[in-house]
């Protein structure tokens, strides 16, 4: 069975409908939202029976829970299998297997969630614990030095987290067209990685490759291998190594390759990812349509890029 795809275990399918107590460990940072906090948790107790193997179950707790990865909890709630929805243009989203990609197989709904303690998981077998505690660290810096919503912005715009913005500003945002600008992607990556070659700008060029390879490291950690954010990740890396060795670097080429990479290592998200579809369908559109508009676009100034 592909590593991305997760598989049924009996003990959890006996009790599917009924409320249960879990055990395990939050193996994702948090997903916080305005009415509900959504986290994975790596469940290795059902009703205080051990079970063989890890089981991730998507939890969906009240606001304000507050949990953060790596802590070992008790949640409580009613076990569900996840069911395929309809949306808004009355197509079917095939829900399960857009959590399978994850390796989820079950939900737990109105969950309690109670904190035995916090634990701190090996970097060795965890590395996003740790870039993960860097964005939390670097997030509390903005908070600190920045009011709201501009520290909300800078998170946004640097580290993809747009929390702190709040619902007004990323309705605004959603609306103009710029959630791009907040959400984690290719952009925001560019953007640290620029600002590091320009610091690094005067030393050597293994030093110059270190710290490229390491921002780009980082940010695929703190997303936990997100397909997007991966994408957008190894396409940098590329062409980081690409712009300090001489070499020329032809984004259609890095595209192809990364985008069958990743297909390859977790076919599901070929069909039930969106966020990877958009992600390449995107990058793609920037790449061979740019040159098509940009001769309509002479009048306007290359000062700053701004063509």
């Amino acid at each position: 069975m592909h590593l991305g795809v997760g598989s049924n275990n009996p003990q959890f399918e006996e009790r599917l409908g009924e409320r249960v107590i879990l055990e395990g460990f939050i193996s994702a940072e948090p997903d916080v939202r305005e009415k509900t906090v959504r986290t994975v948790v790596a469940v290795h107790t059902i009703a205080s029976s051990s079970i063989s193997s890890s089981v991730k179950v998507l939890v969906s707790a009240p606001p304000y829970t507050p949990v953060s990865f790596g802590d070992s909890v008790r949640v409580s709630g009613e076990l569900r299998a996840p069911e395929s929805f309809e949306t808004n243009d009355g197509h079917s989203f095939n829900y399960p297997a857009y959590l399978a990609k994850d390796g989820i197989v079950y939900e737990l709904a109105f969950a309690r969630v109670d904190i035995l303690h916090k634990r701190q998981l090996s970097v060795l077998e965890y590395p996003e614990y740790f870039a993960i505690g860097i964005k939390q660290q670097f997030q509390s810096g903005l908070s600190e030095v920045l009011s709201e919503p501009q520290a909300g912005l800078a998170g946004g715009i640097t580290v993809g987290d747009k929390r702190g913005l709040g619902k007004e500003w990323s309705d605004i945002f959603r609306n103009v067209g710029l959630t791009h600008v907040i959400v984690l992607s290719g952009y925001n990556i560019m953007i640290v990685i620029s600002f590091m070659m320009w610091v690094l700008s005067g030393t050597r060029r293994y030093v110059q490759v270190l710290g490229g390879v390491g921002i780009v490291l980082f940010f695929i950690l703190m997303t936990g291998f997100a397909s997007a954010t991966l994408r957008a990740g190894l396409m940098a890396l590329i062409a980081v190594v690409g712009r300090v060795s001489g070499r020329i670097y032809l984004a259609s080429r890095a595209l192809a390759v990364v985008a069958c990479g990743i297909v390859l290592s977790n076919p599901y998200v070929l069909a039930f990812d969106p966020s990877f579809q958009l992600s390449v369908v995107a990058t793609a559109g920037l790449i061979w349509v740019t040159p098509l508009v940009a001769r309509y676009c002479k009048h306007v100034s290359e000062l700053f890029g701004l063509r």
